[in-house]
């Protein structure tokens, strides 16, 4: 009997929590804000990644100005890999619609430039879309002398972007790209390590050390595209923790309500901040022997995640953040991301309590951060 009364107040709950969840997300306040979103990386639908930034829109109850839920199967600018017509579509802007895009979004978040290749196109010339434009830099400056939200992210103004449209944004940002990115690899096996990366660096690795790719087990890898440069540090011989991790001093954590130090395995991009203000810190947690061979590169074990630039409400995150799973049905349910988030806090040092330690929190406070600023206006 204490059996089948058990089984009824768990099954119980397991309905009624995440009933009572939406009900608390149905009654709470909209907020209503035109973000112009930009993606010119979608090579699927499915890992479209302006998902995450949707589950954190959802979660906050953050709408158009019609009154409608963003979709990121449509409501970005840049590659649409399966739109409803049968050509492929590419949505733009040309430099005569700057001042309207300017006056309609009082938001502008690009969340990955890097581009795709485009087979089968028309003009040679066309083969391949992305990179950080003329056109997206001008309407940058635009938002940027209006005050209004900016946020970028990883590959902002990295290759293939044109070298003079780097500069003059790198000048204007006061952030400064030293082309070396990485990332955290759980097998450095040659075999595996072809999923993630490309199969032209085991040969530049072979080339430059004069050695054999040979890895096994989990390492970080760094690389310089323009360069053709690569850093392999299997974690066995030059790490002290399983994982990468970002680190946030315990005042700008309670602020942006994010946990002072998250496992981090993501793409990377190593950038010096100038004169802003960092946020957040990635640590890719090597012994003295890894620090020695990184900074032997010229670079610094401490490179900036997070970016708050001089101009409020503006930022960069020198991460591939968005590149998150999430699955959008419980984004509209409060009380059940609450456990989720208390389920990832308990897996100690897990990657996947990434978003919800990490990424959510800090674009949440962003945004509504931002969204109260323009209500006191």
């Amino acid at each position: 009997m204490k059996t089948a009364r058990s089984i009824i107040i768990i099954l119980s709950i397991i309905v009624l929590f995440p009933l009572l969840g939406s009900f608390m997300w149905i009654i709470q306040k909209e907020t209503k804000l035109d973000l112009m979103i930009i993606n010119k990386t979608v090579e699927k639908v499915s890992k479209n990644e302006m998902r995450s930034l949707n589950w954190v829109l959802n979660y906050n109850k953050i709408v158009k100005s019609s009154s409608d839920s963003y979709n990121y199967e449509k409501d970005y600018f840049g590659y649409h890999p399966e739109p409803i017509s049968e050509d492929r579509y590419i949505q733009s802007f040309k430099l005569k619609d700057l001042s309207v895009l300017k006056d309609k979004y009082e938001g502008f978040i690009f969340l990955d430039n890097q581009g795709v290749r485009i087979d089968g196109a028309s003009n040679p010339r066309m083969d391949y879309y992305g990179g950080f434009n003329q056109s997206d830099y001008l309407l940058l400056k635009e938002m940027s002398d209006e005050g209004k939200l900016i946020i970028a992210e990883y590959n902002f103004f990295s290759e293939p972007t044109e070298d003079l449209v780097r500069f003059n944004t790198e000048q204007f940002l006061d952030v400064y790209s030293v082309h070396w990115k990485g990332k955290f690899m759980r097998n450095l096996d040659k075999e595996k390590i072809s999923k993630v990366l490309d199969d032209k660096w085991i040969g530049i690795y072979s080339d430059y050390t004069g050695n054999d790719w040979t890895f096994t087990g989990s390492g970080i890898v760094l690389i310089n595209e323009k360069q053709s440069r690569i850093l392999v540090l299997p974690a066995d011989q030059y790490m002290t923790k399983e994982f990468p991790s970002i680190i946030t001093n315990s005042d700008l954590a309670s602020f942006y309500n994010v946990k002072e130090i998250i496992p981090f395995t993501g793409w990377f991009q190593i950038v010096y901040e100038g004169k802003n203000d960092v946020i957040s810190r990635f640590d890719l947690n090597l012994n003295e022997e890894g620090k020695q061979i990184v900074m032997n590169s010229g670079l610094e074990c401490g490179s900036p995640a997070a970016i708050s630039l001089a101009n409020q409400h503006q930022y960069f995150f020198a991460g591939d953040f968005s590149k998150q799973s999430v699955f959008l049905g419980c984004s509209k349910v409060r009380m059940l991301n609450n456990l989720v988030h208390l389920g990832c806090s308990m897996r100690g040092n897990s990657p996947s309590q990434f978003f919800h330690n990490y990424y959510l929190p800090m674009y949440s406070a962003i945004l509504n951060e931002y969204s109260t600023s323009l209500e006191k206006e």
